[in-house]
């Protein structure tokens, strides 16, 4: 089983959607680039090491992009730091992210519907089954 880990997509997406820098700004191929190695940092150490050059090649940008600073510390510090491949070393190619969470949701809200609106015994009465009903079937084979 694995630790926590954060959404390599959607933090992707955001750096590529210039979220956290212009995607004008002259540092930004710099930064993506920092990105990605961090990302697929193959060990720990690797990461860790990666980690500790990007901090020093963004902080002097970062005092001038404040939003630099947001992406530091949601994505860059311990215990949110943790979306590359290094992180999941026990698990081999595993990519950090939440899609599976996300789907797992999906399905419990339209198993439920609007169930959940009701009285909370009504609730862990007869919608918490249906959910591990729902849980418990195999997956459909395409």
């Amino acid at each position: 089983m694995s630790g926590i880990s954060t959404c390599w997509p959607h933090f992707r997406r955001k750096i590529s959607q210039g979220e956290y820098l212009s995607k004008e700004h002259a540092f930004y191929p710099q930064l993506c680039q920092c990105v990605y190695s961090i990302h697929i940092a193959q060990t720990e150490n690797m990461h860790d090491m990666l980690l500790q050059q990007a901090g020093k090649l963004i902080d002097p940008v970062m005092k001038r992009n404040p939003k630099l600073l947001t992406l530091w510390n949601e994505y860059c510090v311990e215990p949110w730091a943790c979306w590359s491949l290094a992180n999941n070393g026990n698990v081999p190619l595993t990519i950090a992210n939440n899609q599976p969470i996300e789907a797992w949701h999906r399905k419990v809200m339209k198993t439920l519907k609007y169930a959940l609106k009701g009285r909370t015994a009504a609730v862990l009465e007869h919608s918490f089954p249906k959910i591990v009903q729902s849980d418990s079937k195999p997956c459909k084979t395409v």
